[in-house]
């Protein structure tokens, strides 16, 4: 069978187009990778933790202010309350940062350790005050760990205000009394917003996302093994084309294209070498156009179709059996000694007589065969033929050799 080949201008024209594919692939995966910022979904581990930061801060921060607002030595009781606020902070910090948390400037100063505000029950509420985070970086924690910062309460009215500051300008030196401390189960709890949460990565480790170079690798390696698949697809048509063609559809036999293949490669010496024995038989049905006429072309048919199967299974292994054309068939025997030529044809007479009879006719064969040098095998298969016809001629159902 003649193949078609590719020319070498095709061939360009598809690396070209398989370039140009890969690239049409790479660049919208590039920018994507690039465009879209890496998410991490937020635990519900975390999402509590970061419920109860946002209470620790406010508690912390209404305490603060309250020593603030003091012009006189801090109560044991509010010193506790401070201690305690102070402790829960640092726990959820220390929390936070065991779940992965990356807290931002503010967050990790508010929630961090506080200097203690006095050192005796006589401190000073001034000092007490400047230790402490400003108010409005207590809010901006708040809101870095998701919350919204509710009003100071410290500031619950502009009398209040007033009054605190006329009290600080003529230097009254009564104590003022501390306001009601705003406990955790009367502060509301507001549910953090959604944030992402980043763990911090290894010195040394890559950044995280897949880089350019990767997606072109992998885009190319589809492509390849996407190439290689349609090639393969195509060699398995290609194939089973040339099957098709040296088969004869019939019987399942090689045709007569495929011996003259054969033929030519046992002349070569691409089969077996030149100088080595090839036997060649000749097989013809006998009387079979009379199975055509009595019973019809589809009898015909299925005694070409048994005979076939009979030769098959008679030969050796590395023998092959083609349809010659019409009721004709043919055996190419590589390496076989006369003996064996012989045998084998024998064979094949007396397993085809053994065969069911078509209607009330019984089937039969004469076999015709020759034995000759593989780079002589034309000559060898016409010594056959010519013994096949001696065979007829001395009354069929018979083998004659050359």
């Amino acid at each position: 069978m003649v193949q078609r080949r590719r020319s070498p201008r095709s061939a360009r024209r598809g690396v070209a187009a398989l370039a140009l594919a890969t690239l049409a692939l790479t660049t919208p995966l590039a920018h994507a990778q690039t465009n879209v910022p890496p998410t991490t979904v937020l635990p519900a581990d975390v999402r509590e933790s970061l419920s109860a930061a946002v209470d620790a801060v406010t508690i912390e921060r209404d305490v603060v202010q309250e020593v603030r607002n003091l012009t006189g030595p801090i109560p044991q009781t509010l010193r506790l309350r401070l201690v305690e606020a102070d402790n829960r902070g640092a726990e959820m910090l220390q929390r936070l940062r065991a779940q992965g948390y990356r807290p931002t400037e503010v967050v990790a100063l508010v929630l961090g350790r506080l200097p203690a505000p006095s050192a005796t029950a006589t401190g000073n509420a001034i000092d007490a005050a400047t230790q402490a985070p400003a108010a409005d970086q207590y809010d901006r924690a708040i809101r870095d760990l998701g919350g919204e910062p509710a009003g100071e309460p410290a500031a619950d009215s502009a009398a209040d205000s007033a009054a605190d500051s006329a009290a600080d300008s003529a230097g009254d030196s009564a104590a003022v009394q501390p306001r009601q401390s705003v406990s955790p189960a009367s502060t509301p709890r507001v549910a953090p917003k959604v944030v992402v949460i980043e763990k911090a990565a290894p010195v040394g480790s890559p950044a995280p996302g897949v880089s350019i170079g990767a997606l072109v690798a992998i885009v190319a390696t589809v492509a390849l093994v996407g190439l290689v698949a349609v090639l393969m697809t195509r060699r398995r048509k290609n194939s089973a084309l040339v099957d098709a063609a040296m088969k004869d559809s019939l019987t399942g036999l090689f045709n007569r294209r495929r011996l003259d293949d054969d033929l030519r490669g046992y002349t070569n010496g691409h089969v077996t070498p030149t100088d080595s024995q090839v036997a060649a038989l000749m097989i013809d049905v006998d009387h079979f156009k009379m199975f055509n006429d009595a019973h019809g072309h589809a009898a015909g048919d299925e005694v070409l179709r048994r005979v076939g199967s009979v030769l098959s299974a008679a030969v050796r292994a590395d023998d092959i059996v083609y349809r010659y054309g019409g009721e004709e068939f043919c055996a190419l025997l590589p390496r076989a000694t006369p003996a064996e030529a012989i045998a084998i044809a024998e064979r094949i007479r007396t397993a085809t007589s053994a065969m069911p009879a078509v209607g009330v006719m019984a089937v039969t064969v004469s076999v015709g065969g020759a034995i000759g040098r593989a780079q002589a095998v034309h000559q060898t298969l016409e010594r056959a033929d010519q013994a096949l016809y001696r065979a007829k001629r001395d009354g069929r159902d018979r083998v004659a050799m050359a």
